[in-house]
């Protein structure tokens, strides 16, 4: 009976461990199964990302060109490639979260992008976002030149 009292905290310690691997497994995966990795390991919403590929889709028939973008603090020059952006191309940057992001946020922004960009493209060739804050930050650190 000694070695059954012995064994027994060992076997249910066990049996629990187990128990709370799997249903911390099965959690995760349950919550998990909207999480995809893209291949630079970033991880995002699917469901988030499929929203936002259809968000764009609607702006674009709708004659309204979106960046969509996070992150921060913002660089000096943002304030004028936002206004080179919107003066030149009628393209609007929209700041849907600071510095702190969550999956949705990640996968939004990346379906929308994806569109919105190809979009762009398309309208105005080459990577006219890309050029526009190169110049705005080239501009930027002219005037400020030491």
């Amino acid at each position: 009976m000694a070695q059954l009292f012995l064994v027994r905290p060992m076997t249910r310690a066990l049996v629990i461990s187990v128990f709370v691997i799997a249903a911390s497994q099965l959690v995760g995966h349950e919550q998990g199964t909207d999480i995809v990795e893209a291949p630079n390991h970033e991880r995002y919403s699917r469901s988030a990302y499929e929203a936002g590929r259809r968000d764009a889709q609607k702006d674009i028939r709708e004659n309204h060109l979106v960046v969509e973008m996070f992150g921060g603090p913002l660089p000096p020059w943002n304030a004028d490639w936002v206004k080179l952006l919107d003066e030149r191309y009628h393209i609007e940057v929209r700041e849907v979260s600071g510095d702190v992001v969550d999956y949705q946020v990640l996968g939004h922004a990346r379906g929308y992008n994806e569109i919105s960009k190809a979009e762009i493209q398309r309208r105005f060739g080459g990577d006219v976002v890309s050029r526009t804050l190169d110049e705005a930050r080239n501009r930027w650190k002219q005037n400020h030149a030491d």
